[in-house]
């Protein structure tokens, strides 16, 4: 997950942060985790749609 606005080479993957760089297209007050929880049942619905197997997303540690 990177913030493309700000780093268009998607050097600083912000995917586990705590403490995430300010997010563009997201509201100030959603978190990084429902950010991603949103995004994986996303992806698992658009798979299920496809006709794919369920996908078994394991979280990372979080770090700063």
């Amino acid at each position: 997950m990177y913030n493309l606005y700000d780093d268009a080479h998607q050097l600083l993957n912000l995917a586990g942060r705590k403490n995430p760089s300010k997010l563009v297209h997201c509201v100030e007050t959603t978190s990084m985790q429902d950010v991603s929880e949103q995004l994986c049942a996303s992806l698992k619905a658009t798979m299920g749609e496809a006709g794919e197997p369920s996908a078994r997303i394991e979280q990372r540690a979080s770090y700063r």
